[in-house]
């Protein structure tokens, strides 16, 4: 099995998924590589046991914040994390206050394909999952803008 610095983001994705979670894959890798992740108590410490036991809390720390920043680089190379201005995504399968209350009878009626993920909606476009990422910029950090905003006078 290879280790999180050699797997590609996306290759990481499924073992996330299947930890349960960006919180619980870092806790578990953590555990894996050594952390104890258990707290013990400091009261009856000596100096040096203290400033030991300070310093394998600083590794963790680190390591911690390295683990999320790969797990979100892993979210992030799977899914579309910024749809526009006022959309939002989560994969969590549940009742939206907007969608409509017959929703599948309407896209049904109105022959529209199914769509349950962003790669469904790249594969629908026919288009990749980077090119869809990149139609759905981000505004605010985005680099380059590929609209060009114009008026029409009334």
């Amino acid at each position: 099995m290879t280790t999180t610095q050699e797997q590609a983001p996306a290759e990481l994705w499924p073992a996330i998924k299947s930890a349960g979670g960006m919180a619980r894959w870092v806790d578990h890798t953590l555990t894996e590589t050594g952390f104890a992740l258990n707290r013990v108590e400091t009261d009856r410490m000596s100096k040096h046991d203290l400033a030991e036991y300070k310093k394998s809390l600083k590794a963790e720390a680190a390591e911690r914040v390295r683990l999320q920043r790969v797990a979100w680089k892993a979210y992030h190379a799977t899914h579309i994390v910024h749809l526009g201005d006022g959309v939002y995504w989560h994969d969590d399968h549940d009742v939206d206050k907007y969608d409509h209350p017959k929703a599948e009878e309407r896209r049904k009626q109105n022959l529209l394909p199914q769509i349950d993920s962003p790669d469904d909606l790249a594969a629908v476009l026919g288009i990749d999952l980077p090119c869809l990422r990149w139609l759905t910029y981000h505004r605010d950090a985005a680099e380059f803008v590929h609209y060009t905003p114009f008026t029409i006078s009334k």
